[in-house]
């Protein structure tokens, strides 16, 4: 943010991203400054990875790979089928929509929490029914000041110990420390997030972590250079 008090006559900032939280957007408009994204150019790349999430944890497959792949058939890698589960997605945007075309796809039931009501295809039910009845919950919201406040150490308290939580914000929204606890208590069936540089090993239990992957594919990463750039023409031009 240095730079943007030092340099007088920036006008605006492309990001090459979707994601604004990381830029201080109050500097910036006092300083006059526009911030310009780049809107939906991951959203099937980052559905799909967290839905690789999902059959991950149903499959126990943290537990298989920290295990060296030794077969054992005890109750400790007992795994679920997905087919008429209940699936809860916090925030239903373009990702959180195509997570659930995809998991309709495969005979989950769907139900959603948003702020307004959006499809009459599938259940829109408060967030309190969601985190206490799904069977797998999903985290696709935005992060900012008011989606932090979203969700409170009641709602993850609340969750079913047959519950799988996946997160496609990291830890920025909500205490991930209660979450791992319930893994570690055996009161949670399974956890997923996205935290660069972290060994497999670091966490108990049935949780999976990976590096911020979701939206690296060939597809989005073409289409997003493709769209930044109309953006900053499409900018200058009205200049």
């Amino acid at each position: 943010m240095n730079i943007i008090k030092d340099v007088r006559k920036i006008k605006a900032i492309f990001l090459g991203t979707t994601d604004k939280s990381y830029i201080n957007l109050e500097l910036c408009s006092q300083k006059g400054i526009d911030i310009v994204n780049v809107p939906r150019y991951a959203s099937d790349s980052v559905a799909e990875y967290l839905v690789m999430y999902l059959f991950t944890l149903a499959k126990k497959i943290p537990l298989q790979i920290k295990n060296n792949n030794s077969q054992d058939f005890s109750n400790e890698y007992l795994q679920i089928e997905l087919k008429n589960k209940k699936v809860g997605i916090v925030g239903l945007g373009n990702i959180g929509t195509r997570v659930a075309e995809i998991c309709e796809g495969i005979g989950m039931n769907i139900y959603y929490w948003n702020r307004t009501k959006k499809h009459n295809r599938w259940n829109s039910i408060s967030i309190d029914k969601l985190f206490k009845e799904c069977d797998v919950i999903f985290i696709c919201l935005s992060i900012n000041e008011e989606t932090k406040k979203l969700i409170t150490d009641n709602l993850l308290y609340s969750m079913k110990k047959t519950c799988i939580l996946i997160s496609g914000t990291g830890k920025q929204l909500f205490h991930s420390d209660i979450v791992e606890n319930k893994i570690k208590n055996h009161e949670l069936f399974g956890y997923a997030l996205e935290e660069p540089d972290t060994e497999l090993d670091k966490y108990h239990g049935n949780i999976m972590v990976t590096s911020e992957y979701g939206w690296f594919t060939k597809e989005a990463s073409d289409l997003r250079m493709k769209k930044w750039f109309e953006l900053i023409i499409n900018y200058l031009a009205k200049e």
